[in-house]
């Protein structure tokens, strides 16, 4: 089936898996509620496990997460379906079932980082950019909304530093999808899907704790509709064609500039908390100060992070652009510029009698643009590369020796030594070098004798 159609079905079966999810779970009673998360999740799982086995391009530790992650689920819904709903019981066995749900959840948000992390090493500025986005919107979120549900439903610390933590991960990573599903063409859809499941979770959390009723402790039960409809949401993650697509490295180069466009969003989500919390003490509501301050000494750290990356690109970038004005971009040897400022300071130090003397041997190959038109500019420059080689291995590593490419197909060496004593041994070291074959990308390529079509090793040119 065409990939465009499978799409499409993906896409159509999203739409009624969720609206039926949705209906059967607000009108179904808790027995419905019951029934409708425990298929969803262990339909999921075995739907996940069966592209698993039949798509080879699946076997990876992104989908894996997924199907353990409602293998979890699974076993936590049914759980609870069988206590609650039909054993009447007040709750489902616990721990068992707190552990099940919260192992689930580990390996969904497993599942979720694996999917991030290729955008993430290739576009490490643009993902903590939105992650850091994610985090401000997140602090709003628990100022305004969060914090004062847990505040009147009277919830105890750990319970508010658990929601807290959830909340910060979620926003997190929604933002870092975010990023990811626009950096990455082949995996966009998958990985909307993805960002899809995150938020519709981060929203049942959210109504879950605004939700609550103060007297009796309770959420009404339209506000864990969402859940269901998350899960149909990693369903179609991993059963989209683009998720054979997730894990892969996006197809372009990221460069790590800080644009004004994001420098504004970062000052925004810097900004943010202080101002939800301004607002509350202006209308005499509760501010939760100690949050506040974590969550903005973290956001200052996510923010130095980013400055702290783009002063080392910078500094990267810096070192390139010295090493490549002083050395030929193809071979990696001295250029011209750089052979001429160290000659001109060999010189200097023989007039001053710190060194012995100069010698200079030329070496330029005959009918190198013959090898171009014959075989390509491309097997030209594996040539250049092979002689660059072979040069820099007749020179001391340390001293006063250099070997430099001039432009073409010259060369050049220069040598601290005597060069009376020197020089003509050093030449014929040059023509023995050249005597064997070069490997290339064509075959084997000999560079024949001097006086022929070779290596013209160069007259000396000697300084004392």
């Amino acid at each position: 089936m065409p990939i465009g159609h499978r799409s499409f079905r993906i896409e159509v079966a999203f739409a009624v898996l969720s609206i039926a999810s949705l209906v059967v779970y607000t009108t179904g009673g808790p027995l419905g509620r019951g029934l409708t998360l425990t298929l969803v999740s262990v339909g999921v799982a075995v739907s996940v496990l069966v592209h698993l086995t039949r798509r080879r391009s699946l076997a990876g530790p992104t989908w894996w997460f997924v199907f353990i992650a409602f293998c979890f689920l699974s076993g936590a819904s049914a759980s609870w379906l069988i206590s609650v709903d039909i054993g009447g019981a007040t709750a489902p066995p616990q721990p068992v079932t707190q552990v099940a749900v919260a192992l689930g959840y580990l390996c969904l948000l497993g599942a979720a980082l694996w999917a991030v992390s290729p955008i993430a090493r290739w576009d490490t500025g643009g993902v903590l950019d939105a992650a850091t986005a994610g985090v401000g919107v997140a602090v709003v979120l628990w100022l305004t909304l969060l914090d004062p549900g847990l505040h009147m439903s009277g919830a105890t610390s750990a319970t508010h530093a658990f929601d807290l933590v959830v909340l910060v991960v979620l926003s997190a990573l929604a933002g870092a999808l975010v990023r990811a599903a626009t950096a990455s063409h082949a995996a966009r859809p998958s990985l909307i899907y993805f960002l899809i499941g995150v938020t519709l979770t981060l929203a049942g959390n959210v109504l879950g704790i605004t939700t609550v009723d103060p007297h009796t402790g309770a959420a009404p039960s339209w506000a864990g509709a969402v859940w269901p409809m998350a899960y149909v949401a990693a369903w179609a993650a991993a059963t989209h064609p683009a998720s054979a697509a997730i894990g892969r490295k996006p197809g372009r180069h990221f460069e790590s500039q800080l644009s004004t466009r994001r420098i504004v969003l970062l000052g925004i989500a810097l900004g943010l908390g202080p101002l939800a919390a301004a607002a509350r003490l202006v209308l005499n509501l509760h501010v939760d100060w100690m949050t506040l301050i974590v969550a903005q000494l973290c956001l200052i750290t996510m923010v130095l992070t980013r400055v702290g990356q783009l002063a080392s690109a910078h500094r990267n970038f810096a070192k390139k652009l010295e090493y490549l004005a002083d050395h030929d971009s193809l071979t990696g040897l001295a250029n011209r510029r750089s052979v001429d400022r160290h000659l001109h300071a060999l010189t200097i130090r023989v007039g001053a009698g710190r060194a012995p003397g100069v010698a200079v041997l030329f070496v330029d190959l005959n009918r190198f643009k013959q090898t171009n038109d014959d075989y390509g500019h491309h097997v030209g420059d594996q040539l250049l590369k092979a002689v660059a080689d072979r040069l820099a291995l007749l020179v001391r590593q340390h001293g006063g020796d250099l070997v430099g490419r001039l432009g073409g197909d010259e060369f050049v060496l220069i040598l601290e030594c005597d060069p009376e004593e020197t020089a003509e041994s050093a030449r014929a070291r040059v023509t023995e070098a050249f005597a064997a074959p070069f490997s290339l990308s064509t075959g084997p390529m000999t560079i024949v004798r001097e006086h022929r079509t070779g290596v013209r090793a160069a007259r000396r040119t000697c300084v004392r």
